[in-house]
């Protein structure tokens, strides 16, 4: 019902003025998904990526202790809800240089009180330097948004903003027993930057 309303509210241009927080049931595990000017509304897609919770399932029913769950290209947390609504207390460990996904992500976080979460406003990559996103859709969480300069056409690029992108030290606290990589293009950039860690 609430989709419906969302759905609703958005076709109306009502959505883009609202920031809301809406209960959802999933799993009987009861989360609240964040509503900012529209975002997070991706969120009440129904059957998303299901391959993904049926995958994490299997991995965290093989595992006796507390999952250290790396997410690189976190978006607005789609892995974080299904991680945290299967394992609770796994820690979390999420990579997001678009400022607007990490925005939503704090959000996210508070608003159901998820513990052992680190969000890290960074992209990976071999080398510490500035990075120019480019978003090829008119949102701001735009989740085809890539760093490598050709990796789509060009001419589609909506809008550009810079993030920075970061070399993992070697001497991060914290060493993952699984890493999940969505970064449009960078994969290589990123497996560089976590060579040591893995």
């Amino acid at each position: 019902m609430m989709t419906i309303i969302l759905r609703l509210f958005r076709k109306l241009g009502i959505l883009k003025y609202l920031s809301i927080s809406v209960p959802r049931n999933t799993n009987k595990i009861k989360i609240r998904i964040p509503v900012l000017a529209g975002q997070g509304i991706e969120h009440f897609v129904e059957k998303k990526e299901t391959w993904m919770t049926d995958i994490l399932g299997v991995f965290l029913a093989s595992h006796q202790k507390k999952l250290v769950f790396f997410d690189v290209g976190v978006n607005i947390g789609q892995t974080l809800l299904k991680l945290k609504m299967l394992q609770p207390d796994s820690i979390y460990v999420g990579f997001e240089p678009n400022p607007t996904c990490v925005h939503y992500l704090y959000q996210l976080t508070r608003v159901n009180s998820f513990g052992d979460v680190d969000i890290i406003p960074v992209a990976l990559g071999e080398a510490s330097q500035l990075a120019k996103l480019n978003l090829y859709h008119d949102t701001d969480i735009d989740s085809t948004a890539s760093i490598i300069k050709e990796f789509r056409d060009q001419k589609k690029i909506k809008k550009t903003t810079y993030v920075s992108v970061l070399k993992l030290p070697d001497d991060f606290n914290k060493v993952p027993d699984i890493i999940k990589i969505d970064v449009e293009g960078a994969e290589l950039e990123v497996l560089k930057s976590l060579y040591s860690t893995i």
